[in-house]
């Protein structure tokens, strides 16, 4: 499956852990929020900060593209920032440190 086509649901996320999930990358302590980085720049390197941001602060990609480019349209941003919350739950699993 193509990353622009894959839902959250094709990642093992159910809508309730979703939206917890989100909650809580808002809130993340500072190892945590290194580790989304990272995985985000695993994800795309290119846009690596612009995911962060989008997770972390909740900035959409609307607001980002106006300030900075983004070398991505919309539709595939989104798609990558889903790709990077699989990889970073998955990492936060093998840490022991996933809180759901």
């Amino acid at each position: 499956m193509l990353t622009r086509e894959a839902t959250y649901e094709d990642y093992g996320f159910s809508e309730e852990e979703d939206k917890k999930f989100n909650e809580f990358c808002r809130k993340l302590e500072m190892r945590d929020k290194i580790l989304l980085l990272q995985c985000a720049a695993e994800v795309y390197p290119n846009v690596c900060d612009e995911l962060y941001c989008c997770i972390v602060i909740g900035m959409s990609y609307d607001k980002m593209n106006k300030k900075n480019f983004v070398p991505l349209d919309r539709k595939d941003f989104y798609a990558y920032r889903k790709k990077t919350l699989a990889v970073f739950r998955a990492a936060l699993k093998a840490c022991n440190r996933y809180p759901f």
